[in-house]
């Protein structure tokens, strides 16, 4: 007797096995960071004859050297991993054609101003949180500590390329170059979704978090509406040079820079609904799922639920008692 195929069993399959697949390479970003931690220290030993204790001393009283070594690792870490799996399901991550060139118009140039704004929202998200842990529990999330160069012109300008410049563009290599073009053969808001929860909880820490997920969905969003991952890039690139100057400027210009972005990016966004720009979250691939259900599907998948667990897990040790 003739079995009829079910066309969503095979979808559900296919996301799962996406989801796998990507979620042993989220898995492997932590797995990476320690081998590669020692080979760094090892090769410093033989090329640069730096003794492992020297180094980790200088890792601790020059930023510059630190941040150099973090950079490092985090372009192995962060590229390995989801290049070999991206090829693993055959995704051609060059014809998706997010590495290109934004149309053109001043839609790209609103879309930075928006993410701008979304970054220092969910910054301002990140303080609510911060004062919810303290008032309910005891607890707060432990800050992450931006190093303080001294204050010539060329220790900024190398910690703005260390801090700033290379993380954005390794990152959104990562996440909206490679992880979202692989997850859009599932939809455009599946996508988004996903990344924007693995980019968050990949911090490890929840005084990033909040801000992430506000940031995570903002590079997303414009993303995929500008069909190039360029905008992104920018907007996190001027947030990182942003969180490095703070730490040079008065908190008093930093505070009314704090509002000011996060009005103009309240103007951008209006901008952009009335010119459309969005329109190109909307369409949507054949199937026979629902969009939430292909969601769940690739969030909480086995082994990209293992990730997640894991991540929050190490997010709950980044807290302190007040």
């Amino acid at each position: 007797m003739y079995n009829a195929i079910d066309p969503a069993k095979i979808e559900k399959r296919n996301i799962l096995k996406h989801s796998n697949i990507m979620g042993i390479a989220v898995v492997g970003v932590s797995v990476l960071s320690l081998p590669l931690s020692a080979l760094v220290i090892f090769l410093c030993n033989l090329l640069f004859s730096v003794s492992p204790l020297k180094l980790s001393t200088l890792m601790q009283t020059d930023i510059v050297v630190a941040y150099a070594i973090n950079a490092v690792i985090t372009l192995f870490v962060f590229t390995v991993p989801f290049v070999i799996f991206a090829k693993v399901l055959k995704c051609k991550i060059s014809e998706e054609g997010l590495f290109g060139k934004p149309f053109k118009g001043s839609a790209p140039f609103l879309c930075v101003l928006f993410g701008m704004g979304m970054t220092f929202a969910g910054n301002f998200a990140t303080g609510i949180f911060a004062i919810i842990t303290k008032v309910l529990f005891g607890v707060e999330p432990i800050e992450p500590q931006l190093g303080v160069s001294d204050n010539s012109i060329l220790s900024i300008v190398i910690e703005v390329l260390l801090v700033a410049a290379i993380p954005a563009l390794i990152e959104e290599f990562a996440f909206r170059g490679v992880l979202l073009a692989v997850f859009k053969r599932f939809g455009n808001w599946p996508a988004i979704i996903v990344t924007t929860v693995l980019f968050a909880f990949m911090h490890c820490n929840f005084v990033q978090i909040p801000f992430a997920l506000f940031a995570g969905f903002a590079f997303g969003v414009i993303t995929v509406a500008t069909k190039s991952i360029w905008p992104a890039v920018i907007v996190h690139f001027l947030n990182n040079s942003l969180a490095v100057l703070s730490q040079h400027m008065a908190d008093y210009i930093f505070g009314a820079l704090f509002y000011l972005i996060i009005i103009v990016g309240i103007i951008a966004f209006v901008f952009l609904i009335k010119k459309e720009t969005f329109k190109n979250l909307k369409p949507d691939v054949p199937s026979c799922l629902k969009v939430s259900q292909r969601t769940i599907k690739l969030l909480f998948s086995p082994v990209m639920a293992v990730a997640i667990v894991l991540f929050v897990i190490a997010s709950l040790f980044m807290f302190q008692t007040v």
